[in-house]
């Protein structure tokens, strides 16, 4: 058999990696997992939070087929995008002051994207390829310095 220390060693090793896959990263650390936010944490962590500007915001409900589908893949998304853009997630049959009050959630998922202190209608398809195309553009400089006419060309054709 495998002997107790190593047994022992083996379950705290496992519970480490869980709670470090499920525990939010501390304010000024950018995340790379799907953070959950409540009353008590979401203008502290969303509009407050300098390391972490540009957020993508699932407003959801987990009875919901089409938000337990899209989890797995913002959960993709949040590893690829750490440093860029921050995933969070809002259970609207709790945080109701949030959904219902703040942003009059009337269908679930709703996905909204936070940037520069506004709160704006998430555009694009739902699928991994979109997300991280959204925010890896979003996460970019709105400004590009060139050298000549013909990079201008490059960029815009």
């Amino acid at each position: 058999g495998v002997p107790i220390g190593a047994f022992s060693t083996l379950l705290l090793s496992t519970a480490l990696l869980l709670a470090s896959l499920t525990t939010a990263a501390p304010i000024g650390t950018p995340h790379s997992t799907v953070i959950p936010l409540t009353t008590k944490t979401f203008d502290s962590t969303v509009t407050t939070d300098s390391a972490n500007t540009l957020w993508l915001l699932k407003f959801y409900a987990p009875w919901c087929g089409h938000c337990v589908a899209l989890s797995p893949i913002l959960d993709q998304a949040a590893s690829h995008l750490s440093g860029k853009l921050s995933i969070g997630k809002i259970d609207c049959t709790i945080e109701k002051k949030i959904c219902k009050g703040k942003f009059d959630v009337r269908g679930y998922p709703t996905l909204k994207y936070y940037r520069d202190g506004e709160f704006s209608d998430y555009p694009l398809g739902r699928d991994l390829d979109s997300i991280v195309s959204f925010g890896e553009k979003m996460s970019q400089s709105a400004v590009k310095v060139v050298k000549d006419v013909a990079r201008v060309y490059e960029i815009l054709v």
